[in-house]
């Protein structure tokens, strides 16, 4: 028997409404179980008959867990209709009508079915966010449900979000309020700036709280990889020290969340502020810092930096301290600079180059940019920016319309400029240069170019695992092996 949660009292109603609504915003307060418990009930919803639910997550660590938890709540048989999908990785299958997956995959399996003829649902989860897939993801399929699929269900959730504009935006849709299990949290903040090294203000942080006599878990939210690695080399004399991040293998991801008896330390990117619950949680240790993608000076393309959190952001990071008990977080950095940082973080939509994503609405067959139905319109001159670079690189021709070499590039899971360089590429007369650029494709997007000489830098590149991966996925895209092993059968002819 599963455990009753606050969201379970809503669904009847929420099933009710969508009966004769197509869409419907829910706002719930953490630990109220919106993610594993509305998806589910959807599908014996008699709008869905034996079409599919969609789950939009902004991570991919979230999506596969929270696939993995329905599964198992649902049981055996059951658990069969639940499947998880983002790139490099697809656990679903001809049973599957229940499937999670990252908000990027959205548009690219919109065009190989266009008007989404097999779902019946789409949930755009932890909306709050507001990543570009997700943006994006969203104005596409209000567009589509206001043409061709007014019989498309949407439903937004979120922890904190404006209900009442995303209401208005999806034609009077109706709001459902769930709460959360939330105790209080104590709040400490560093007196006044300290060492600049992180992981030592870690070290100093998880000392003080040791000295409460807290037991539980620790969850400590850094901005990425690189600083958890160094954390994890102060804390060897901390006992149960575990790192959890997007990339971790799925066995690795089970093993931290599991539940424990004992006293534990979690590092953890953002992954875990709002679209994961880990249990047992009761204390929290706020670097005050995240990684958000910008574009490169350098580049021009989209790259992540280190940025101050939000004090939204800080105060999602608090309340994971609170689902259990009464709780303590300690934020390295001081109360000033908390309260004279951003209210929110700005969307991504508006800090981010819009020239992929308005390659890939032109193959999705959106002409008008202008009545486009955007729920935040992007600046005008962001919007002709990115349209200028789509020309300049040959992928959009008279009218704006999209050209052979466009419907190519839109192909390619990159941003445009390399998508060119890959067409580029392939008509080398040297037969080793398409590798070549999907390996150096590969080493611009791991972001690990920063000299200035990349051939240099592309001779002693060692790509990681999802790099590799993206190199053999582009190395298939411009069918680069049926060409290698043609060549290969002509040398062994000639010898």
């Amino acid at each position: 028997m599963n455990p009753a949660l606050p969201i379970d009292n809503l669904i009847p109603e929420l099933i009710r409404s969508l009966e004769e609504k197509n869409a419907a915003v829910i706002t719930a307060e953490p630990g109220a179980g919106k993610t594993t418990r509305v998806p589910p009930a959807l599908l014996s919803a008699a709008f869905a008959k034996d079409k599919e639910i969609w789950v939009l997550q902004p991570r991919r660590l979230a999506a596969k867990m929270a696939s993995l938890r329905v599964a198992e709540e649902l049981g055996p048989e059951a658990g069969k209709a639940v499947g998880y999908q983002f790139r490099f990785e697809n656990k679903t299958g001809p049973q599957t009508r229940l499937k999670f997956m990252t908000d990027g995959m959205l548009l690219p399996l919109a065009q190989g079915d266009p008007t989404l003829s097999k779902v019946a649902a789409v949930i755009l989860d932890e909306f709050h966010e507001r990543s570009l897939a997700l943006e994006l993801g969203l104005a596409w399929l209000r567009r589509l449900q206001m043409e061709q699929r007014p019989d498309l269900r949407l439903i937004l959730m979120s922890a904190t979000l404006d209900a009442s504009a995303l209401s208005e935006y999806l034609g009077g849709a109706p709001v459902f309020d769930a709460k959360g299990r939330v105790f209080p949290v104590g709040i400490e903040y560093l007196p006044q700036p300290e060492h600049p090294d992180l992981s030592l203000k870690v070290k100093g942080a998880l000392r003080h709280l040791a000295g409460k006599g807290l037991s539980g878990t620790t969850l400590v939210f850094l901005p990425g990889l690189g600083e958890i690695r160094r954390c994890q080399g102060v804390l060897k004399d901390f006992g149960e020290v575990h790192a959890l991040y997007g990339d971790l293998p799925v066995e690795e991801q089970q093993a931290v969340l599991k539940p424990s008896t004992g006293r534990k330390i979690i590092l953890s990117t953002n992954v875990a502020e709002t679209s994961l619950t880990v249990p047992g949680v009761t204390a929290v240790v706020d670097s005050g810092l995240t990684r958000q993608s910008r574009v490169s000076g350098w580049s021009g393309l989209p790259s992540l930096v280190t940025v101050p959190a939000s004090q939204a952001s800080a105060t999602q990071r608090t309340g994971r301290a609170g689902r259990l008990q009464e709780g303590w977080c300690v934020r390295l950095y001081t109360k000033f600079d908390f309260e004279h940082r951003a209210a929110f973080d700005l969307p991504e939509l508006l800090r981010s180059d819009l020239s992929k994503s308005l390659l890939d609405l032109k193959k999705l067959g959106v002409e008008n940019l202008e009545t486009f139905p955007w729920f935040l319109k992007p600046s005008d001159a962001s919007l002709t920016t990115a349209l200028d670079l789509l020309r300049r690189l040959g992928a959009l021709g008279s009218g704006d319309n999209l050209t052979e070499t466009g419907r190519r590039m839109a192909s390619f899971p990159l941003a445009p400029r390399l998508s060119k360089l890959l067409l580029e590429a392939k008509s080398s007369p040297d037969s080793s240069t398409p590798r070549q650029a999907c390996r150096l494709a590969a080493l611009i997007s791991e972001e690990r170019a920063g000299g200035e000489d990349l051939l240099e830098e592309l001779k002693k590149y060692q790509p990681g695992f999802e790099s590799k991966r993206l190199e053999e996925q582009l190395v298939g895209l411009l069918d680069l092996r049926s060409e290698e092993h043609t060549s290969e059968l002509q040398s062994h002819h000639d010898l």
